[in-house]
């Protein structure tokens, strides 16, 4: 990228059969201004290709450190909004959209019930404004655990006396 009224340029061309290879043609390498750190093309789409895999290896950068890493990676100078898309972007390409991930609850519940018998599932959900589903939340026992605790449990409830001060009789 140049300022307006810097004479750099270049031009070039793809080799016909190559895609990787490119023919230089016109190069003026004459500066007179200072490299420009904001580049329109450098957008948040952009940045959650390029940082994916770093998100997806764990790499759960805060605003700070995913713009230093642009900053040192690219010498780019993002801002917190582009940042926050291209988070959002690459945990979409990570995970799935939400919308996905809740349709797969029902799938989740059934294979729970498949590979735990005695379970309950319960997903709770209420209609929307276009009669679809809305999650509202989930309820899981697994079988295992009911049964341990009821194990474990002695009764505890119990009616000893009733000692009471009226005049009522009962």
């Amino acid at each position: 990228m140049r300022e307006n009224g810097c004479p750099w340029s270049v031009w070039g061309s793809r080799y016909e059969n190559d895609t990787t290879s490119f023919l230089l043609k016109t190069l003026n390498d004459s500066h007179t201004c200072h490299r420009v750190q904001k580049n329109r093309l450098a957008n948040a789409c952009w940045l959650s290709k390029r940082y994916t895999k770093a998100l997806k290896s764990g790499g759960n950068f805060n605003f700070g450190d995913f713009i230093g890493k642009v900053r040192k990676d690219y010498i780019l100078e993002p801002s917190r909004s582009q940042v926050n898309r291209a988070k959002n972007k690459a945990g979409e390409i990570i995970q799935g959209s939400l919308y996905a991930q809740y349709g797969k609850l029902r799938d989740y519940a059934e294979e729970l019930k498949r590979s735990n018998p005695g379970s309950t599932m319960v997903i709770d959900t209420e209609l929307g404004t276009n009669e679809e589903q809305i999650f509202r939340r989930i309820y899981i026992c697994l079988n295992a655990c009911k049964v341990g605790w009821l194990a474990g449990c002695r009764p505890i409830i119990r009616l000893d006396a009733c000692h009471t001060k009226s005049q009522q009789k009962f």
